[in-house]
């Protein structure tokens, strides 16, 4: 679709000498420098990882380009866009010395399943969830507006009271993906339509999916798709006049 990605590799297993004790991920770990289902990613020494950005406050903030990556968070059922998982990255090419500033969602680890918040239920990687999700809710006024909820919920109200920074950036979140010009949506739909059957397929297969499991993804991101190229302003009906 025309926007950076960083470059990271999916490997069945792999095998680190000297691997350390991890504090997440141990179940994946066999014969002590064994890991199983890892993906890696490659620090060039022409790549310079530079500060975050934020969904709300940045250059791109109302184009059409950029409503359109948020779009895609959505329709992945990405429920942790926080700023901390977008970086600014600054690319030298070798070649040339000429440098490139990228701004990049670096981690989409919470997609593909069930958006909620804290207290709530959420889930990636979950076919079944993300089948069940809803995407469009409403079409008003000239936006679309997505099922996208990420405030805490049950026993996660209490973070309203205890860690009321916690609640704002969970409400940041929502304002920043939940509404956006329908005419932006249908651009990005159209273009996610062109995606052609071997691309979405060697997606799935360069992440280690089954041909299976792959298939039911790429079925309801097509319905998805569709969903987002069908979206319409609704219009006003004229008002009537009262005759005296």
């Amino acid at each position: 679709m025309g926007y950076f990605a960083e470059e990271s590799y999916y490997l069945d297993r792999a095998e680190i000498l000297g691997l350390p004790r991890l504090s997440r991920g141990r179940d994946f770990v066999e014969n002590r420098n064994t890991v199983r289902g890892a993906r890696f990613e490659p620090r060039r020494d022409n790549v310079k990882r530079g500060k975050t950005w934020d969904w709300l406050k940045n250059l791109f903030v109302g184009t059409r380009e950029f409503n359109g990556l948020k779009t895609l968070m959505v329709l992945m059922a990405n429920y942790d866009t926080s700023p901390q998982n977008n970086r600014v990255l600054t690319f030298t090419d070798p070649g040339t010395g000429l440098q490139e500033v990228r701004y990049v969602v670096t981690d989409l680890g919470a997609t593909l399943g069930k958006v909620g918040g804290l207290g709530g239920r959420r889930s990636k990687n979950s076919l079944s969830d993300y089948r069940a999700n809803r995407l469009v809710k409403r079409v008003h006024n000239g936006f679309t507006e997505f099922q996208y909820r990420t405030r805490p919920s049950g026993l996660g109200y209490l973070t309203f009271i205890f860690h009321p920074g916690y609640w704002r950036s969970q409400t940041a979140k929502e304002k920043a993906m939940r509404r956006i010009p329908t005419a932006h949506v249908r651009w990005i739909g159209e273009r996610l339509s062109r995606l052609n059957e071997t691309q979405l397929a060697e997606a799935f297969s360069a992440a280690g999916y089954s041909e299976g499991t792959a298939r039911g993804f790429i079925t309801t991101i097509r319905e998805r798709i569709a969903e987002l190229v069908r979206v319409e302003p609704m219009t006003r009906s004229p008002s009537r006049r009262r005759s005296g």
